[in-house]
């Protein structure tokens, strides 16, 4: 059985460990307001983008290099019919080396845009939801901060 989501990935010229530290801080792609650590198993954090969107996640996986999920524990969108079609779903980080590069993966489990989501707002959420992968620092200096 497949799961619904959004999907996107993109290619970076970096190392998958450096795409994954990246991918790690948080605060660095994903402007608003962070409150929480956003790094370990088990980390709790909150997103707030003026009174647009709210969400508070957990990490819930962790493979060093490789791959991160996030489960989303509450949310509220200002933008669409279901304010709380975010609650229960999981974001997906997935890091794998593509030749000299390295791939990320973004999935949006249980995410489904086109049955909730207007098509104006539909256009404004998955531009929010890619920034976060075309936003991941390309160099380790840029990581530090």
């Amino acid at each position: 059985m497949s799961t619904q989501g959004y999907t996107t990935s993109f290619v970076v010229n970096q190392t998958p460990e450096e795409a994954f530290s990246a991918i790690n801080n948080v605060r660095g792609w994903w402007s608003g307001e962070i409150e929480g650590p956003t790094s370990k198993l088990g980390d709790e954090f909150t997103y707030r983008y003026k009174d647009v969107h709210y969400s508070k996640q957990r990490i819930v996986q962790v493979v060093p290099g490789k791959r991160i999920v996030w489960l989303i524990l509450e949310a509220w969108l200002s933008f669409i019919e279901d304010k709380n079609e975010w609650n229960g779903t999981k974001v997906v980080f997935e890091v794998s080396k593509k030749g000299d590069e390295t791939e990320v993966r973004f999935t949006h489990e249980g995410l489904v845009p086109n049955q909730t989501i207007s098509g104006r707002a539909r256009q404004r959420e998955h531009r929010s939801a890619d920034r976060p992968v075309r936003r991941v620092p390309r160099t380790a200096d840029s990581m530090v901060g």
